[in-house]
């Protein structure tokens, strides 16, 4: 009798050792399985939070190509850059005739390197240069300002006059009737004067003063640059100024 419990006790210690080893083994895998589950989760998140930034890097990148695509199509970037052009050309053109005022000054004895007389010679050279651009401007106005061209053509004004040969020098009549006429032609006549002017005062400050590559590369700027931006400013505005304004109504003409 005391065999047969030990083989029955033996038996039952068995099977529950069975089971325990078969749930132990159940509980390894199952944390195996569960550490899986959790990577795969991680991994499920991390490729869902770069697929987010990727999203969001390519909206931008095609929000700012639309930005950049309506900025260089818009109408009013070539006048923003024609104006810039205009900005760069006039500082150039400003501290040569700077150079050509102080170098004036030294010629006639104005003041040492940094006195009063220098800064009075580079401002009086800056005003010499204004006031010659301005001139040589006067008679190209119509061609320039839309205000110009229609006073022009109200009052009939002939832009091709030279009062040099003309007949109507001759008859007081005649000269009355083209009195606005032989004032444009005599502004053309003091716009030829003001451009050897400028030229003589120009190459001479280059030669004596500033002779080098960017020295003669600047002067040439001065020299023909401003009248020739101003020019592409006018017609920037003029033309594509309207545009850029609300189709839908009568847009007043931009014009200088």
């Amino acid at each position: 009798m005391a065999f047969g419990k030990n083989k029955g006790s033996e038996s039952t210690s068995t099977s529950t050792g069975n089971r325990q080893q078969k749930r132990a083994k159940k509980t390894w895998v199952q944390v195996v399985v569960m550490i899986i589950k959790r990577i795969f989760k991680w991994l499920r998140q991390l490729l869902s939070v770069l697929y987010e930034i990727l999203q969001e890097i390519l909206n931008t990148t095609v929000y700012l190509f639309s930005i950049a695509l309506k900025f260089i199509s818009s109408p009013s970037t070539p006048c923003l850059l024609a104006i810039s052009v205009f900005g760069l050309v006039m500082i150039v053109t400003t501290a040569q005739w700077w150079g050509v005022g102080v170098w004036l000054g030294k010629l006639l004895g104005l003041g040492g390197a940094f006195g009063a007389f220098r800064m009075g010679a580079g401002a009086a050279g800056m005003f010499l240069g204004l006031c010659l651009n301005i001139f040589q401007l006067s008679s190209e106005m119509w061609k320039i300002s839309r205000q110009f061209a229609e006073y022009y053509a109200a009052k009939d004004i002939k832009v091709d006059m030279d009062s040099d040969d003309s007949e109507a020098d001759k008859n007081v009549k005649t000269r009355l009737n083209n009195w606005l006429s032989h004032d444009h032609s005599t502004l053309k006549r003091f716009r030829s004067t003001t451009y050897i002017l400028e030229t003589g005062l120009m190459i001479s400050y280059t030669l004596l003063a500033n002779m080098s590559f960017w020295g003669l590369v600047l002067g040439g700027i001065a020299l023909i640059a401003p009248e020739l931006t101003i020019k592409l400013v006018s017609a920037t505005i003029s033309l594509l100024g309207g545009v850029s304004q609300d189709s839908d109504e009568e847009p007043e003409q931009y014009s200088i």
